[in-house]
């Protein structure tokens, strides 16, 4: 055998660079860019390579077809994932200074939906703040969700480290992780069972919650046009969420003057909105 045949990578066309992009979109909601198109044809390959597929057009064939496990296995493939504990702080500290005391009010327990949970550290990250803020007798509870099956397999796991806990305050992890082995942790029993990790698609399916307090959905819509975010904030997320509940996006977003539903909410001048009282 020819070495240079092993070696050989095979060639995304333009053309089929496209028809990814709209299988993307169409999927996910993700808007892949030219500039992606490097990106998309090397993890592409990897998981050809794994599965034995030699050209593009083959996997594409593929996960067009009647493969709806590989469709799965393509959506792990092409979505991205970088995550870490206490992302975004001051988020956190809003959330344990001014709402989980105003949402704790009168009851016992408060929700929180967290979209595109990826490998669980703001999940997590959400759990563990609750049960700082909460007090004896009541209860954070999140739902996790992720369209990658790949990304929820390790959050159920919980076991984490390296850069991932970079920003993790030592007394935190004392307190809500134990020793895994080497330089790994893994999430106390305790914190786990506050949080429920499902496959979901935020774009394509019904809420898996509904009258949830606060919605975390951060550096996601960053990846989609116009009208998918529209479409998601004001009929997916305004129909899951309680009377005035808070949906918090990634500091690179903004719904000001996009959404009908959801008014700037002025807390600290973080990117956190509030259901309106009125949608008109």
């Amino acid at each position: 055998m020819n070495p240079s045949a092993v070696l050989a990578l095979p060639v995304l066309t333009d053309d089929l660079f496209a028809r990814f992009c709209i299988l993307i979109q169409r999927e996910t909601g993700i808007c892949m860019r030219e500039s992606k198109k490097l990106l998309v044809s090397n993890r592409l390959s990897k998981r050809m390579r794994q599965i034995g597929i030699g050209s593009f057009q083959e996997y594409y064939d593929r996960v067009t077809g009647s493969d709806a496990a590989e469709r799965v296995r393509f959506i792990d493939a092409v979505t991205t994932n970088e995550t870490y504990f206490y992302r975004g702080e001051n988020h956190f500290s809003i959330l344990r200074r001014h709402i989980l005391p105003e949402r704790f009010a009168g009851k016992d327990r408060v929700t929180v939906w967290c979209v595109g949970c990826s490998t669980g550290e703001e999940a997590y990250t959400l759990a563990i703040e609750g049960m700082e803020a909460a007090g004896p007798g009541r209860f954070l509870e999140v739902t996790a969700t992720d369209i990658s099956t790949a990304v929820l397999a390790q959050a159920q796991a919980a076991v984490y480290g390296g850069r991932t806990l970079r920003y993790l305050p030592e007394v935190i992890r004392g307190r809500y992780f134990d020793a895994a082995g080497g330089e790994e942790y893994r999430v106390k029993e305790e914190v786990r069972r506050r949080v429920r990790f499902l496959q979901h698609n935020a774009l394509h399916e019904e809420p898996p919650v509904r009258g949830v307090d606060v919605i975390f959905c951060r550096n996601v819509m960053i990846y989609f046009d116009l009208p998918t975010q529209v479409r998601l904030v004001d009929e997916r997320f305004a129909s899951a969420l309680a009377a005035e509940g808070y949906l918090f996006i990634g500091h690179s977003e903004s719904l000001i003057g996009k959404s009908r539903r959801f008014s700037y909410s002025r807390i600290e001048h973080a990117p956190v909105y509030r259901l309106r009282k009125d949608p008109s």
